[in-house]
């Protein structure tokens, strides 16, 4: 799967890959500097302001999450096609 990536700054930001869909690495590659900045500012505010929330808070946000994207129609074969990986990969990650 592709990644994002980024580079150590003088403001000693370090460098963090994620892994994400072809799709989403191919939009991210190709937007303007101004649009990769924007992705990355916004990044940067959910990992600071969800993930260092204590732990319970966290599941019970990705809990929330998963309940409404299946009310929205999700299932874990469109999931695996986003994700670009197999069906049956899907029960690994939860």
């Amino acid at each position: 799967m592709p990644t994002i990536t980024g580079n150590k700054t003088m403001d000693m930001s370090v460098e963090s890959t994620i892994k994400v869909p072809a799709q989403l690495a191919e939009i991210y590659n190709n937007a303007p500097p101004s649009e990769q900045i924007r992705t990355v500012v916004v990044m940067q505010f959910l990992l600071k302001n969800k993930i260092t929330r204590d732990q319970d808070n966290i599941f019970q946000l990705m809990d929330d999450i998963g309940k409404q994207a299946k009310e929205n129609g999700l299932t874990e074969e469109i999931l695996a096609e986003i994700l670009e990986i197999e069906p049956s990969e899907i029960t690994e990650l939860i």
